[in-house]
């Protein structure tokens, strides 16, 4: 049946200049792009795909009636898959917010945003995808779900375990004070995980993403009860309270065959990484498991991935050597600061996807290494780095900021092609060792510099 209710002012033209991704942040401006009115039925697919670079985005108009507001007249799915680079993806809301309601950057070459009936108010709706790698081509497609999808009954009684066992006391106040069936100490009494953003079911209610990201989760990794959403393709746990051994974890991780992101940020997870690289198996795309206390080395076979896009282990006990990646990989962001890595940093200049490279804060020797052409973040301060830098170091045409502070680099930086003529090309901060000169006067207009170092 034709919804009589959805009205999509949407546009494949072209890119506007005017949303910019700082740190994954999506902001708005309120020029956007031409529009495009298509019939009564909000389906839509972009069938050419879009390019973007780092940086640039499309923006989209979607409006809603003040008819299909009042009647919630249907849920919402819009997906945005790449076949090449990166993408991230936000909704706005009618009226002046500069903030997306919603949001995915999930970095596994498809992002999903359910945005549920309950939600809609009447007026236009902005979305953004805004490329998040050297170069990025896309495909976008809006769809109206008009039955609601619910929740299976197996994995809704695992989730209802789960939040039993992990919301015991105070824990867990903003989401059981939300959904009144959490306060019965139930797990077969649960709501409709389905309609919880920023989960996301297919059709016939198998969660694909999972999303409980600060709702103070305190217990165990609750392995038994995750390994129940055998659909799963993305889950986020970050921000709770998170305990045990990340073995738990890789085990988990290899009954979900269909997992490609994983979020564990801010956890209490402790361990060394498993040899046997459970963690990035064949289907891994973003792998985050930063500040926690994970301890060892970082395996070989993590450089090995084929399908591994983004890596970030900050802010744990990690030692040894840095891992060299294989010039098959398509990794676009490694960060892995603050710890006690050592060892010489392997050579980058085959990983052309690279955009973000951060091991700052570690105990890193040696020369710095070859870069390629993509780089747009690149952060090794606070190690015991020596020599010079190379000539290839003035030619970094994306590279936005460069810090290679708290070194032991000497002489000038190199003759440099560095754009810094505009504003949207510029570097954002440049830090470099007290102990180089600057050997290009122009590429200093506008820079911020530090540590002493002067123009």
């Amino acid at each position: 049946m034709r919804s009589s209710y959805g009205r999509a002012l949407l546009s494949c033209g072209v890119a506007c200049l005017c949303i910019r991704v700082s740190r994954s942040q999506l902001t708005l401006d309120r020029t956007y792009c031409d529009k495009v009115q298509f019939g009564s039925d909000l389906q839509w697919e972009c069938r050419d795909a879009k390019t973007l670079t780092y940086g640039q985005n499309n923006t989209y108009a979607w409006e809603v009636t003040q008819e299909a507001a009042q009647d919630q007249a249907y849920d919402m799915m819009l997906t945005v898959t790449t076949s090449s680079g990166d993408a991230a993806v936000g909704i706005f809301p009618p009226g002046t917010s500069t903030a997306p309601i919603l949001a995915s950057a999930s970095g596994t070459g498809k992002d999903v945003i359910f945005f549920p009936r309950s939600q809609l108010t009447a007026g236009t709706f902005f979305v953004v995808v805004a490329g998040g790698a050297y170069s990025t081509s896309y495909k976008m497609s809006f769809d109206t779900l008009q039955d609601p999808r619910k929740s299976r009954p197996h994995e809704s009684a695992a989730l209802g375990q789960l939040l039993l066992d992990c919301c015991a006391g105070s824990a867990c106040q903003m989401l059981t004070s939300q959904y009144a069936e959490l306060q019965d100490n139930d797990p077969t009494t649960n709501p409709d995980y389905c309609s919880i953003v920023p989960n996301v079911c297919q059709e016939e209610g198998h969660l694909t993403q999972l999303g409980l990201s600060g709702m103070g989760l305190s217990c165990p990794f609750p392995a038994a009860q995750l390994t129940a959403l055998t659909y799963l393709e993305a889950l986020d746990l970050s921000s709770n309270s998170l305990t045990g051994n990340i073995s738990l974890v890789a085990a988990a991780s290899q009954s979900l065959q269909s997992l490609m992101s994983l979020s564990l940020n801010g956890n209490a997870l402790s361990g060394p990484l498993p040899s046997t690289c459970a963690l990035v198996q064949d289907s891994m795309a973003a792998l985050d498991m930063s500040v926690n206390y994970i301890s060892g080395s970082i395996p070989s076979c993590y450089g090995q991935s084929s399908t591994l896009r983004k890596l970030h282990l900050d802010a744990n006990d990690l030692e040894g050597p840095f891992p060299a990646f294989s010039e098959n990989s398509i990794i676009m962001s490694i960060t892995a600061s603050n710890q006690e890595l050592n060892g010489t940093v392997p050579d980058l200049t085959n990983l052309v996807n690279l955009t973000i490279f951060n091991l700052e804060g570690n105990e890193m020797t040696g020369l710095l290494p070859g870069l390629p052409a993509a780089l747009w973040t690149l952060d090794l301060s606070g190690n015991q780095m020596t020599g010079e830098l190379p000539d290839a170091y003035g030619n970094l045409p994306q590279i936005r900021t460069l810090d290679l502070s708290g070194n032991g680099f000497s002489g000038s930086f190199p003759a440099s092609e560095i754009p810094a003529c505009s504003a949207s090309q510029s570097l954002a901060v440049m830090s470099l060792s007290p102990h180089l000169s600057s050997g290009s006067k122009s590429l200093l207009v506008g820079l911020q510099t530090s540590n002493g170092w002067t123009i």
